[in-house]
């Protein structure tokens, strides 16, 4: 069958180390929430559309993460979740840690609409069905509390804003002041299926975007499907990349243990076209104001978004990098792990992380790596984007010279000199209009083959090159006294 008039781009990794659109970019962001249309790309500029079409839930929260904070409209699409949040495994106990007398269970159909901390601490002691016990209530761990809430002669207590979590008590046992109530929450979650039809929506729509972040966690599964994602866009000649999350910290798992299991997990898992973050972190909730444990993925997404040139910034850079009202050494104790200093493995790992930096405010991006095999030039997310953004680039420009007439030389029946200077030129001048004004590389140029024998077989080859940046990532400096006499001698 003959193929359609076409440009093939067709990358060609592991050079570096041989001889030789609006600013930024617009998030697609999958992921559960509690309405909305199942698998319907929807392109939202404003937080209160988010909540209006899609109440609450983890897209909610991402994607009005994103708007607020970024000014930039987000596409949303709502996935089918065969796996429903559950909320988690109950924990009890006093002030002083030993067990507590009345008997805490989560309701039969209790259920969660995200992952919370949730937390549930008794102010006033007293008898469940007797009037008098007070207590106060929180979904991120006792960072954000609610007002003293009475008991009154009830024996439940119902959560709000959690998605259907209802606690009971034993009626007639006594509830002493400082009594505690924990457990942490688990978000719907979607099977294979479910993304594959996500996907399918967002493959199927016209909407514009840049990069794929999933609200939820993935497996190394799940990453892989991803990145197969990626490829059949790449045949759309859609140029795009992403970014995911690898799991949580158990409750109950030791940190390195947490750590070896993920980079057992993942060792064979590689992608050109895409990010894997490791660790979670806090920031305020731009609805409610919580502060939620959050993947990492999610504050590097909103910093990817807020870059005005993505080809060339690197996210880990010092001085504009800092991911700001984001946390990972709080408080509690559960935010402090995801510090790379304390996992440094994982960096090395090829996952992207987090860390905070002596003498600097706040909390940075470790390196912003892509997850790329041995050998790979694609070390770094803004290589990904470069690479892109120039195809995009070349393909608009060589699209509109298919079927052009185009002369051959009558000696040889290659393609005329003066042509292929044309379409170089042509070629060249629109990359520079790209990457030129910002200097996003160190050189570019582009070569059109002379010996392709176009009369019979009308396809020409050609060869776009460019000399990325590079971005330092040590300074080894020498410091030394010395004395002007012993020079002058």
């Amino acid at each position: 069958m003959a193929r359609l008039p076409q440009v093939t781009i067709v990358e060609v990794d592991g050079r570096i180390g041989s001889m030789a659109t609006a600013a930024g970019d617009i998030a697609c962001i999958v992921g559960p929430a509690d309405s909305g249309p199942f698998n319907t790309p929807m392109s939202l500029a404003r937080q209160r559309d988010v909540v209006e079409v899609f109440k609450s839930g983890p897209l909610v929260e991402f994607a009005s993460y994103l708007i607020e904070n970024s000014g930039k409209r987000v596409v949303c699409v709502r996935s089918k979740t065969t796996h429903p949040g559950n909320p988690g495994v109950l924990e009890s106990k006093s002030e002083n840690g030993d067990p507590v007398d009345f008997d805490p269970a989560f309701t039969p159909g209790s259920s969660a609409n995200d992952q919370y901390d949730l937390l549930v601490e008794f102010v006033r002691k007293g008898e469940v069905g007797v009037d008098g016990i007070t207590y106060c209530w929180s979904l991120d761990g006792g960072r954000t509390m609610s007002p003293e809430t009475a008991l009154g002669d009830s024996d439940m207590i119902e959560i709000p804003d959690s998605g259907g979590i209802v606690i009971t008590l034993d009626i007639t046992k006594n509830v002493l002041a400082g009594d505690t109530i924990t457990s942490r929450t688990v978000a719907p979650r979607e099977h294979a299926t479910d993304l594959d039809d996500a996907f399918t929506s967002i493959r199927l729509s016209d909407l514009l975007w840049d990069t794929i972040f999933l609200c939820n966690t993935v497996t190394e599964s799940e990453f892989e499907q991803l990145d197969k994602f990626m490829t059949r866009l790449l045949r759309r000649r859609r140029y795009r990349k992403f970014m995911v999350n690898a799991r949580d910290q158990k409750l109950s798992e030791k940190e390195l243990a947490w750590e070896e299991s993920l980079i057992s997990k993942f060792k064979s898992s590689e992608s050109v076209r895409g990010a894997l973050c490791a660790g979670y972190c806090t920031f305020a909730s731009p609805i409610s104001g919580r502060r939620y444990r959050r993947p990492a993925s999610w504050a590097v997404a909103l910093k990817s978004v807020q870059l005005e040139n993505p080809r060339k910034t690197d996210m880990a850079e010092i001085t504009p990098g800092r991911l700001r009202g984001v946390s990972i050494d709080g408080e509690h104790n559960e935010d402090k792990w995801a510090d790379v200093d304390d996992a440094q493995g994982l960096d090395d790992a090829r996952f992207l992380t987090l860390r905070t930096v002596e003498g600097f405010e706040g909390t940075y991006v470790t390196r912003p790596r892509i997850f790329k095999p041995a050998g790979s030039d694609y070390a770094w997310w803004q290589y990904r984007a470069l690479a892109n953004q120039i195809s995009h680039v070349i393909n608009v420009d060589m699209t509109r010279r298919l079927r052009a007439p185009t002369k051959v030389d009558p000696k040889t029946g290659f393609i005329f000199e003066g042509d292929a200077l044309n379409i170089e030129t042509g070629v060249t001048a629109a990359v520079e209009r790209l990457v030129g004004p910002s200097q996003d590389v160190s050189s570019h140029r582009f070569v059109l083959s002379r010996t392709d024998k176009i009369l019979s077989d009308p396809i020409i080859h050609g060869q776009a090159r460019f000399v990325p940046l590079a971005y330092p990532d040590e300074f080894v400096i020498d410091l030394m006294f010395e004395n002007p006499a012993v020079a002058q001698g």
